[in-house]
């Protein structure tokens, strides 16, 4: 009972050393070039002297207004330092307004212009479209339900195998077009059925581009049936 009763304490003694002097004393940021100066302050001064051993792995509060920095984690380096990495937006999309061409990233928010010639991984990126966008710019977001929808669209894609789409279209009659490279457009109606419609229309799409050898227009709005035309 004593020899419990010792361990017990040395162990408490140990604890209460350790929380004492291991103090976070550094931070460090890896990508910092993504963030303002007033952010990485704010985020270093709240770190500097806390307990390093309680120091939350998920650091993103700090950057929530920060429109190029998509979250970010911190790591701890004993004894005294923890290296905070900020993580990337990633673009989804794009959409053009008057004043110009916009990314849009995995959240809804317009984060960058896209300026002269397309960067790597930009031009694949399809375009949205919808009178709700113009007037937006840096800072906004996509108006939710137009997003929600958008996003719904982008997981489909891969799974019925269908690439290529350069543009999609939202109407006002929450109609659904897309447009592909090719110059062929596929009409998808409304969300109802969304899954189904689209994977007929890939599987038309998919066997009648090479066959026919022109850009084509196919009618998927219906669930009972697809059916296509050539494009003149």
């Amino acid at each position: 009972m004593r020899l419990t009763v010792a361990t017990t304490l040395i162990c408490l003694a140990i604890f209460i050393v350790l929380i004492t002097h291991l103090r976070v004393r550094h931070v460090v940021f890896k990508g910092a070039e993504l963030s303002s100066r007033e952010a990485l302050n704010n985020c270093r001064s709240v770190l500097l002297g806390r307990c390093i051993l309680f120091v939350r792995r998920d650091v993103s509060r700090f950057f929530a207004n920060e429109p190029f920095v998509a979250g970010a984690n911190a790591r701890i380096a004993l004894p005294y330092t923890v290296v905070v990495e900020l993580e990337a937006r990633k673009p989804v999309g794009l959409i053009r307004t008057e004043r110009g061409l916009y990314a849009v990233s995995g959240d809804g928010l317009i984060y960058k212009q896209i300026e002269g010639v397309l960067v790597e991984g930009v031009s694949e990126l399809p375009l949205f479209v919808s009178e709700r966008f113009k007037g937006l710019g840096i800072g906004k977001r996509l108006p939710k339900e137009h997003f929600l929808r958008l996003k719904r669209i982008l997981s489909l894609l891969p799974s019925v195998g269908l690439s290529g789409v350069g543009k999609i279209e939202l109407g006002d009659a929450n109609e659904i077009k897309l447009r592909m490279g090719d110059g062929s457009i596929i009409e998808l109606g409304g969300d109802v059925g969304l899954n189904k419609r689209l994977a007929l229309a890939a599987a038309v799409y998919t066997k009648l581009r090479e066959r026919v050898g022109q850009p084509i227009v196919i009618d998927a709005r219906s669930m009972k049936r697809c059916s296509y035309r050539v494009l003149k």
